[in-house]
């Protein structure tokens, strides 16, 4: 059975995405809030977080109540060592 690189690639995203989702369904169960401040901040990688976090709060009274979640919890997330 030869697989051509189509069904190669779908298998492998399929294995990508079984993956993310269980690391994030271990997450949820295992710290509700930190997960909820992944899904606000938008991101998991510590240098954007530390870009959002300098981009907001450059002008934050400017910031829309929707923004100034997302640097709170862009700087609970920095603060935590993960």
């Amino acid at each position: 059975m030869t697989l051509d690189f189509n069904s190669a690639m779908e298998s492998a995203a399929r294995s990508n995405l079984e993956t993310s989702s269980t690391w994030k369904t271990d997450l949820k169960k295992k710290n509700p809030k930190k997960f909820a401040d992944y899904q606000i901040a938008g991101t998991i990688d510590k240098m954007w977080l530390r870009k959002i976090v300098k981009a907001l709060s450059m002008m934050s009274l400017m910031n829309t109540p929707e923004e100034t979640k997302r640097l709170a919890a862009a700087k609970r997330l920095l603060k935590d060592k993960y």
